[in-house]
């Protein structure tokens, strides 16, 4: 007797079932996720350690923001490495940028001491200069001290043309940064985390807003970049 003939096609092959993004390995977006949260706590960390000495915080913003500024944050050893290296680089103009934030601090709070006794409005103008006049020292003169070869006296009046003539984000920025100041003074752990986050947020606006002025050339696509 013949054998029975099996008609029919071939079985499909199995659909490969779509990777979870909360299963293990460094390529799911939990993980990668994980890995960014940690970038922006060591860098957090390490602003705040090069920070101890007060008159070193133009160095610690200018390391910030350079870890800041690069895609695909990393929690390896490199950032450390970038970092230092960073600090030697630009230590002569972030430096003196650092120390007038620090005398333009201690006048803002030496006037708030002397007139506190008068009420705000003999004290909030010139604190509120003050804060205005820091903001522009550390992050916009400081990210163009670390992007630009140009002496310290032409970033200064470069980043005193651009808070101006970028006015809005100056004032969203320092209200950011006393919302960040109020923040960490009622709940102290988020010191480890907002202060940096803070920088790198702003490192990423401040890129976009070069190469839209043309004076850093345009990134590639992602797809094209390999270690930018």
């Amino acid at each position: 007797m013949a054998k029975q003939q099996i008609t029919g096609g071939a079985r499909s092959p199995k659909k490969k079932r779509r990777p979870s993004p909360y299963g293990y390995g460094r390529d799911n977006e939990f993980m990668i996720g994980l890995e960014k949260i940690g970038a922006v706590v060591w860098i957090n960390l390490l602003w705040l350690a090069s920070s101890l000495l007060v008159i070193t915080i133009g160095l610690a913003t200018a390391a910030a923001y350079d870890a800041g500024r690069r895609r695909g944050l990393s929690t390896s050893d490199s950032i450390a490495a970038r970092w230092w290296s960073t600090i030697k680089t630009n230590w002569r103009t972030t430096g003196i940028f650092g120390l007038l934030a620090v005398l333009v601090a201690g006048a803002g709070l030496l006037t708030f001491w002397n007139l506190a006794s008068q009420g705000p409005a003999a004290w909030a103008l010139p604190v509120v200069l003050c804060a205005g006049a820091m903001t522009m020292l550390l992050f916009w003169c400081v990210p163009l001290a670390t992007r630009f070869s140009n002496g310290w006296w032409r970033t200064l009046s470069n980043g005193f043309i651009l808070s101006l003539s970028h006015l809005l984000s100056t004032l969203v920025l320092m209200i950011v940064l006393a919302a960040t100041f109020l923040a960490v003074w009622l709940f102290f752990p988020l010191v480890f985390i907002l202060p940096g986050l803070v920088i790198i947020l702003w490192a990423r606006w401040f890129e976009r807003l070069m190469r839209k002025h043309g004076f850093l050339p345009t990134v590639p696509a992602p797809s094209a970049v390999v270690n930018p």
